[in-house]
């Protein structure tokens, strides 16, 4: 760095450098602000490290290379998020979806050319599965490509890998740390009925322990009631549930799968995140 460019980072800000680089990402001045870390990174001992700053770039250590990847990666994302608004403008159609959100690396736009776009779509009450089959013969109808299991060329391909149902927007208490919080604070909700996405952000407002300045969170007072299903209702969503479960059942490994949530992991990221995390304060 130049004399002129020299900034003193603090150790929040060294945090989140060395956060942001697990996933060869560099940060802006403006981003070292709003991903500072809050009260869970006090007990942690942070470490002097050294770190570059180039093009409005804060980097670590010696990953120069990153900037231009970053630059390059946005330009890719741009691209993917124009596909993820086309799928967003279909599933808006059915009227059980709540919200259709771009998640990830592309929520990010770090999104590499090779990658597929990851979404998440939030559904009406008891109306998960029936959404998400509805949602799938929709794109299928429209030629829109959807990744499927086992599938190696993803470029570009829809992979919705979240579904929740409204009514089960809390994350576990078991799985709250610094990626989690991450994950849910950089959504780009394309597609939002109803609020749907500050009830999300509502039932989440743990995520400020970890990164205050991430997102801002409008405090929701009273939730709407939610309307009960009849039972044809209950039915369909039993048979679109049952079906799609025999149909993956071959197929599943670590993915959850129940009546109100459809994660579809097969790696928890989270634990081999953090865990990569924690090496550089031991």
């Amino acid at each position: 760095m130049s004399r002129k460019t020299i900034v003193n980072l603090t150790s929040d800000n060294i945090f989140s450098l060395i956060y942001h680089h697990l996933f060869e990402y560099p940060l802006t001045r403006l981003e070292l602000i709003k991903w500072q870390p809050g009260k869970k990174v006090e007990k942690l001992k942070v470490p002097k490290i050294n770190y570059g700053y180039t093009n409005g770039f804060f980097y670590f250590k010696n990953s120069k290379v990153l900037v231009s990847s970053r630059i390059l990666r946005k330009r890719n994302s741009l691209k993917k998020i124009q596909i993820a608004r086309e799928v967003s403008r279909l599933l808006k159609k059915i009227p059980f979806v709540k919200m259709v959100a771009v998640t990830g690396s592309l929520s990010m736009f770090n999104a590499k050319d090779s990658s597929d776009v990851d979404l998440m779509v939030v559904t009406r009450k008891g109306r998960l599965w029936t959404t998400r089959l509805l949602s799938i013969l929709l794109l299928i109808l429209y030629g829109i490509k959807i990744r499927r299991w086992g599938d190696r060329n993803e470029k570009n391909k829809i992979c919705i890998n979240v579904w929740i149902d409204e009514t089960s927007l809390t994350w576990a208490k078991n799985n709250r740390n610094f990626y989690t919080a991450h994950e849910i604070a950089q959504i780009i909700p394309l597609f939002d009925r109803e609020k749907t996405y500050q009830m999300f952000l509502n039932k989440n407002f743990w995520l400020k322990e970890y990164w205050p300045n991430s997102v801002k969170i409008e405090k929701i007072k009273k939730y709407r009631k939610y309307k009960k299903l009849n039972i044809v209702e209950k039915n369909i969503e039993k048979l679109s549930f049952d079906f799609q479960k025999f149909y993956m059942k071959k197929k599943r490994t670590r993915e959850v799968v129940n009546s109100k949530k459809a994660f579809f992991h097969p790696i928890d990221r989270s634990k081999d995140v953090n865990l990569h995390l924690m090496k550089y304060f031991e």
